[in-house]
């Protein structure tokens, strides 16, 4: 909306899919990188990967869940 609000149908667009396109990519690669730590198999590396994702504070994962959900600004 608001691509569609400061630019032309086919610039709003465009600028859309460039701040879109790049969100996913980091999206994509940080998931990835979590879903190979779900596949350790070490009972250490298992039990290590448990205890840092409980010292992660809840604060922190707000501020990522609020980078997922929001799009860059629209300059």
């Amino acid at each position: 909306a608001a691509c569609l609000s400061k630019y032309e149908l086919n610039e709003a667009f465009q600028t859309y899919e460039r701040l879109r396109m790049k969100k996913a990519k980091d999206i994509v690669n940080k998931s990835w990188q979590i879903g190979k730590m779900a596949h350790w198999k070490s009972p250490f590396s298992i039990r290590l990967r448990n205890w840092l994702l409980r010292q992660i504070p809840e604060s922190f994962n707000r501020r990522m869940n609020k980078r997922i959900f929001e799009l860059a600004e629209v300059v």
